[in-house]
């Protein structure tokens, strides 16, 4: 997972975090319990299904925007996977 900052007056700044550190059995419980909060019920299974799922499709389309956000001061930020 890639982050990028653009800033008007300052340079690009790039963070990279590993996917395995954001995809794994601990984001899985945390999305669970997130959502069960919430007042939605999710299954272990299915959240391995949707992590796995969104492994796969990393691999396949390596450029994907997951968030990209412009504001009013010409601050860019993109979180690609």
């Amino acid at each position: 997972m890639k982050i990028v900052i653009r800033e008007e007056e300052r340079k690009t700044r790039t963070f990279q975090l590993p996917s395995a550190l954001l995809l794994n059995r601990f984001s899985a419980m945390l999305i669970r319990r997130a959502l069960k909060k919430k007042g939605v019920t999710v299954t272990r299974k299915q959240t391995a299904r949707f992590l796995k799922a969104l492994k796969h499709y990393k691999c396949e389309h390596r450029d994907w925007k997951l968030l990209e956000i412009c504001d009013k001061k010409n601050q860019h930020v993109e979180i690609t996977l």
